[in-house]
């Protein structure tokens, strides 16, 4: 949540999976956050703010449970032009 001045004020954000797009509750102990640098390639060579230089991935603990987190993050990859074959 936000205030007026734009500033966060909530102590906990929720985080949403990419796959399956449903909400991670706090007990979720499965899920995993994986953050991919792209210091290194040429589509992001241009961006100088700092923030813009990782792309991160959230998969929930059922998706990683049916075995399709794999998947998954090649589709993410294969989305944001990082990853050529699939």
């Amino acid at each position: 949540m936000q205030n007026d001045a734009g500033e966060y004020v909530d102590l906990y954000a929720p985080r949403r999976c990419f796959a399956t797009n449903r909400l991670l509750d706090c007990k979720d102990h499965a899920s995993v956050q994986i953050t991919v640098s792209t210091t290194g390639l040429k589509q992001f060579e241009g961006k100088k703010n700092a923030l813009n230089n990782n792309l991160t991935m959230i998969i929930s603990g059922f998706v990683r449970t049916k075995g399709n987190s794999d998947a998954a993050l090649n589709k993410f990859l294969k989305s944001k032009g990082i990853l050529s074959f699939c």
